[in-house]
């Protein structure tokens, strides 16, 4: 784009969030890092940003970790579901295009 045409959008990025001591770190897995095309061990950060084709903001984002049991290695607690640590475990669990739906609504929710 040239200077005088300016491209106002959201983006989605799906990166990896590498993590180590892993093993308590709540519904940590193996994610695919593409990359490297090897596994990681971590999350999948989601983050929904404004951008002008210059800077970027972030606006809302998401830790994804996986629906498998089996990748999933970090702990996992039981809490009551009527909780807002229970909805953000559930939406980690969730499919990465049901994420971006969910924080597109909560961008129309705030007003942007």
């Amino acid at each position: 784009l040239t200077s005088d045409q300016r491209a106002d959008c959201f983006v989605f990025d799906d990166s990896l969030y590498s993590r180590t001591g892993y093993k308590k770190t709540e519904l940590a897995a193996k994610v695919f890092d593409h990359v490297s095309m090897t596994y990681k061990k971590g999350f999948r950060m989601m983050t929904m940003g404004w951008t002008d084709g210059s800077s970027f903001v972030p606006i809302a984002s998401s830790l994804l970790s996986s629906k498998n049991d089996h990748n999933v290695i970090g702990t996992t607690k039981k809490i009551d579901k009527r909780t807002i640590a229970s909805k953000r475990r559930i939406m980690a669990q969730s499919k990465g295009t049901d994420v971006v739906i969910q924080l597109l609504d909560q961008a129309l929710k705030a007003g942007l």
